[in-house]
């Protein structure tokens, strides 16, 4: 019935639209370009049908193509009046598009470059390119302060024809832009080494820009961050440490042995501070022992350099290690405290390198370490009594390691007595510091072995104050163990007197005697009577307790599973 209205509807909707598309392009002839794109985006004219009209936007083939919608058309507009509404009809088409996903890991990994960048712009058949591309022009003529809001973040802009109209108004910082979206991040990088290395380039001389986009690249980018961070950290290599120092996600993570080999090689200063901070920093806390033991071979060579700076009179002045004037106290402070935390380095390969390295009157704190870390106490406690003379180091070092249940660290205190009383060829034994161990840590040294290592003709009175602390120590202990074995003896007897009770207690269950618990008679089963007297089947006994710890657990006080201590069982 309706099909002859409604084909008479559709051809009055198609010279409906037919007027209003030949109004908007009168509006457009006579200047009244707001109005005139209006009408195109409402009637949703092909966007490159509309580009068209503007001169010098789109390649000369494909203006062609629109030559009958162009008669009449001004060939030339002004600019300043026209292309605010070209910027807005583009942006309501760049709406309308589907949604570029966004770059991976904060912008660093874009998908890279579609084939259209590879295609001469007059052949893109992408409409969405042209939209893009055509809006980068519009706005470099009319305001180029909102390029980098169209490059920052994903985009259709043609790779060269964008890079043209960029070079030509000189935006580098919007070309890199436009590089890193399209993850074209050599030819990005590239630029910015161009620039970067003139100071007079503006914001873009120096570092900075370089650093900052190294910095968002991660793991899969490592070959370019080592090929373009090489210039920075030859002229900047304090700020160029902040590449390899930046937190990243996981996966994004670089992976710790290049950049250490990468940073030997490049900038040898910075291995130091990047191996603290992979070691140190709570996200990161590198374990493998190749980095412990390579911080640690670091601080070594440093401290080594600067002790052969020293002048003369400074090296006969005794000073403690780490408490050094200037960097050599620091480092070595750092060293000595790192071989003491760390669980994670070769004790054995860093004492190779003692004995390849360094001469043998140096470093004495660090190779006692080492040696306490090998198990080798009466190496260690040579050095602190023999080398360094410092008696009270050797029994803090003591104290640090003394452990009655570990077989190689009980006798680190009688290890020590031995050390002092048989020194190495030339040296005096020392009595003084022999007799004074003995006094204050006796109850950690065994005696009848003490007694063994003493020479023959130490007079007895030197040993006076040892054989008063050994006795007033041995009769406290034998008075505590009296008072112990009475109040056992005491608590046996107590034990024993309630278990005569016990025993003695009379149980009396006639044929009537019910059990309270199920109300059935006791019979011949075997029975349990509670403290009160209370006499209840065995079974029922075991049931009601069960219960009991069930509530118990369940939240409930509990006060009733804990009853039926005392309790008596027997059978008929």
């Amino acid at each position: 019935m309706g099909g002859p209205y409604e084909d008479l509807s559709g051809i009055k909707a198609a010279r409906i639209q037919s007027v209003k598309r030949a109004h908007a392009v009168q509006l457009f002839k006579e200047g009244h370009y707001e109005q005139s794109l209006g009408y195109f985006a409402d009637l949703e004219t092909d966007p490159i049908e509309v580009m068209s009209l503007f001169p010098n936007l789109l390649p000369y083939d494909v203006r062609k193509q629109y030559e009958l919608i162009r008669s009449g058309m001004p060939e030339h507009i002004p600019e300043e009046k026209a292309y605010p509404s070209l910027i807005n009809f583009l942006v309501r088409a760049r709406a309308a598009l589907p949604p570029l996903a966004p770059n991976n890991a904060g912008g660093a990994t874009p998908p890279g470059p579609s084939p259209a960048d590879y295609t001469e712009f007059a052949n893109v058949t992408n409409v969405a390119v042209f939209i893009d591309t055509v809006l980068l022009k519009a706005y470099s003529r009319l305001d180029d302060s909102r390029l980098a809001s169209l490059l920052r973040l994903p985009n259709h802009v043609h790779v060269q024809e964008g890079r043209k109209v960029l070079m030509d108004k000189q935006r580098h910082h919007e070309l890199v832009l436009l590089y890193r979206a399209k993850g074209m991040h050599r030819e990005a990088l590239e630029l910015l080494a161009k620039l970067g290395t003139n100071p007079a380039n503006g914001p873009l001389g120096g570092p900075a820009e370089t650093i900052a986009y190294l910095k968002v690249l991660g793991r899969p980018q490592m070959q370019l961050i080592a090929e373009f961070s090489r210039w920075v950290l030859s002229s900047y290599p304090d700020d160029a440490l902040a590449i390899f120092k930046e937190e990243r996600v996981p996966d994004m993570r670089l992976p710790s042995d290049t950049v250490l080999q990468h940073l030997k090689q490049n900038a040898h200063q910075l291995v130091i501070p990047f191996l603290e901070h992979i070691i140190h920093n709570p996200s990161i806390q590198e374990r493998g022992a190749e980095f412990h033991d390579e911080l640690i071979f670091q601080y070594l060579d440093t401290v080594q350099a600067l002790q052969k700076d020293r002048v003369d009179s400074q090296k006969k002045a005794f000073i403690p290690a780490g408490s050094e004037p200037g960097l050599l106290g620091v480092t070595r402070g750092k060293l000595l405290s790192f071989l003491e935390q760390s669980n994670f380095y070769s004790p054995g390969r860093i004492l190779s390198k003692f004995i390849h390295s360094f001469q043998e009157e140096t470093l004495y704190e660090e190779r006692a370490i080492l040696l306490s870390r090998i198990g080798k106490h009466d190496q260690a406690l040579n050095i602190y009594a023999h080398k360094l003379h410092n008696y009270d180091m050797a029994e803090e070092y003591c104290g640090r390691h003394y452990n009655p249940d570990n077989e190689e660290s009980r006798d680190v205190y009688l290890q020590l007595l031995n050390v002092y009383l048989h020194p190495p060829a030339g040296i005096a034994p020392m009595i003084q510091p022999a007799m004074t161990l003995l006094s204050k840590h006796h109850q950690r040294i065994d005696t009848p072995r003490a007694l063994s290592l003493l020479p023959s003709a130490l007079p007895i009175a030197q040993l006076q104050p040892f054989f008063e602390a050994v006795l007033r120590d041995t009769t406290r202990t034998k008075r505590n163990n009296q008072v112990v074995k009475n109040l056992l003896k005491s608590e046996k007897q107590q034990i024993h007197e309630q278990l005569i009770r016990a025993r003695s207690r009379v149980i009396k269950v006639t044929d009537d005697r019910i059990c309270p618990v199920c109300n059935k008679r006791l019979g011949n089963s075997v029975f349990a009577c509670h403290p009160n007297g209370v006499v209840v089947h065995f079974m029922c006994l075991q049931t009601q307790q069960a219960q009991q710890q069930q509530a118990a657990l369940s939240g409930s006080s509990g006060a009733g599973a804990k009853k039926g201590g005392g309790m008596m069982l027997g059978s008929m």
